[in-house]
């Protein structure tokens, strides 16, 4: 088992007992094909985890994505794979799917006339950006000095040590009242990490790719950075999130709004396949009250009624499907112009309230400030450097204060697949669990082993781009037929067209 390569092969000898186990002379016979289906099977087993490269959902294998911790609706791991993980999780194995045409992310950016794009984490990619699309990264000043601290790695010899110091560091802030953010790498690693929480009894909230937390999303993220709050999330909460100290006003809004006008508008039947034994689900709008950083007056709550109402007369009682019904939330929570009298009353409803909840978390984001701001949690090195700086830029945004520091293992993948000689030597040279490591040769070793893991990946989506390359040409040509076949007036002249360039071409032959 290549974990580097993520790749499979069998021994001679297990060439041997799996021809003897399946009672055939050649595992590689054309005629079958049970050499994909042996070595798929143990791909599954060893390589793809539960709760780390996928979940299981309503009795279906759902693939998470390693860079943001979401699920990857609609998609599918080809080549039998996927077919193997549902075989090995014990769910209907669904047929496999059929691919009718495929583009490189490269070469599909590539067709755009014009590229740009901007990202606060860029920099570290610059190689990449300048050597395949030939784009310049330009470092702009943030807009107020950044004071975040981000401290030193701390490196344990084992893992056990590092979620032990992880959880003595989240005590220790909580304590002080400073609102955590733990960045996890898998939905595991975030559940074994709550465990160990519960029993030190610390309040949190996990915010991972399990259905039961992504519909929590917008609330966990809504009070992340209130004081005391701890929130473990996987990548999710590592990127385009904006976690605002003292708790964002506007959000605790939007979910006050939706509490009360989602039971009235959506159609709890819509979409759901009812029996006559079995009712649908009940769905619940109820928010937990400790969300809200307050009660409201009677005055804002007057004011939310009469908009629902307006709302329910102009929309009808439980008529609409809840998607419709939130993009109707969604424009009602904007600021952009509007003509839609419903929406301008529920957005003067929505701004009521998130005027009144803004006048305690602006109170409250000055004790934040006050203990020091967000403090970010790091249990383990990704393949990027970006990620990381994703996860630490969570904290320390505007101006505001904030600091950081990762907790490691030398068993971390990371260090224990790229790690090489050197590394392997520290695990045999550093005994103790317990005790934290310290060494500028050490942090030069996690430095160089995730350098490495970067370039090798690099490495790989050059070879991805050199090799599509060569279909590329061909790609534009069919694509450039396709448009001008939807485009034409008439088939018939480009099927003349055709006829006779095949005729030129029999008669050169």
């Amino acid at each position: 088992v290549d974990e580097k390569q993520r790749n499979v092969l069998l021994t001679e000898q297990g060439y041997a007992d799996a021809e003897e186990i399946l009672d055939i002379d050649d595992l590689y016979d054309p005629r079958e094909q049970w050499a994909s289906y042996v070595l798929n099977a143990i791909k599954a087993k060893e390589l793809f985890l539960r709760d780390v490269n996928y979940i299981v959902r309503s009795k279906e294998v759902l693939i998470v994505d390693e860079f943001t911790g979401r699920v990857m609706a609609g998609r599918r791991w080809s080549d039998g794979l996927h077919q193997a993980i549902e075989a090995k999780e014990g769910v209907q194995i669904q047929n496999e799917t059929i691919t009718l045409a495929s583009i490189s992310y490269q070469n599909f950016f590539l067709q755009f006339p014009k590229l740009c794009g901007m990202t606060g984490t860029a920099a570290t990619e610059r190689q990449e950006f300048e050597s395949i699309y030939k784009l310049k990264v330009t470092v702009v000043p943030t807009n107020k000095p950044m004071i975040r601290k981000d401290d030193s790695d701390v490196v344990f010899r084992a893992t056990s040590g590092k979620w032990r110091a992880a959880v003595v560091e989240i005590s220790r802030m909580n304590k002080a009242c400073r609102p955590v953010l733990v960045g996890t790498t898998s939905v595991e690693q975030s559940e074994t990490l709550s465990e160990q929480l519960r029993e030190a009894g610390i309040p949190h909230e996990v915010l991972n790719a399990k259905p039961e937390n992504v519909e929590r999303e917008a609330e966990i993220v809504a009070q992340s950075g209130r004081l005391g709050a701890v929130t473990i999330a996987t990548n999710m909460a590592g990127r385009g999130t904006d976690i605002i100290l003292g708790g964002n006003a506007e959000f605790m809004a939007r979910l006050k709004l939706r509490e009360m006008l989602m039971p009235r508008i959506v159609n709890p039947v819509d979409g759901v396949i009812v029996s006559k034994k079995q009712l649908p689900p009940r769905k619940t709008w109820k928010t937990n009250e400790s969300l809200f950083p307050c009660e409201l007056s009677e005055d804002t709550l007057s004011c939310i009624k009469d908009a629902v109402e307006v709302a329910v007369k102009e929309w009808g009682e439980k008529s609409l499907p809840e998607l419709e019904a939130e993009e109707r939330l969604s424009y009602s929570c904007e600021k952009g112009p509007t003509r839609d009298e419903v929406i301008a009353t529920l957005r003067t409803a929505f701004m009521k309230i998130a005027d009144e909840f803004k006048i305690y978390t602006e109170e409250e984001k000055k004790k934040v400030i006050a203990t020091g701001g967000l403090h970010v949690v790091g249990t383990e090195r990704h393949e990027s450097r970006r990620i990381d700086n994703q996860l630490r830029g969570r904290s320390g945004r505007q101006g505001d204060p904030g600091s950081s520091r990762f907790f490691l293992s030398l068993e971390d993948n990371i260090f224990r697949i790229f790690g090489g000689d050197r590394i392997q030597g520290l695990m045999q040279a550093f005994r103790v669990e317990d005790l934290p490591i310290e060494s500028k040769m050490l942090t030069r070793a996690l430095d160089e082993a995730q350098r490495k893991v970067e370039n090798y990946f690099f490495d790989i989506r050059k070879q991805l781009f050199e090799y599509d390359e060569v279909l590329n040409s061909q790609r534009d040509r069919v694509y450039a037929e396709r448009r001008r076949a939807l485009a034409s007036g008439s088939l018939e002249s480009l099927i003349v067209e055709y006829a006779e360039l095949t005729m030129d071409d029999i008669l050169e032959v």
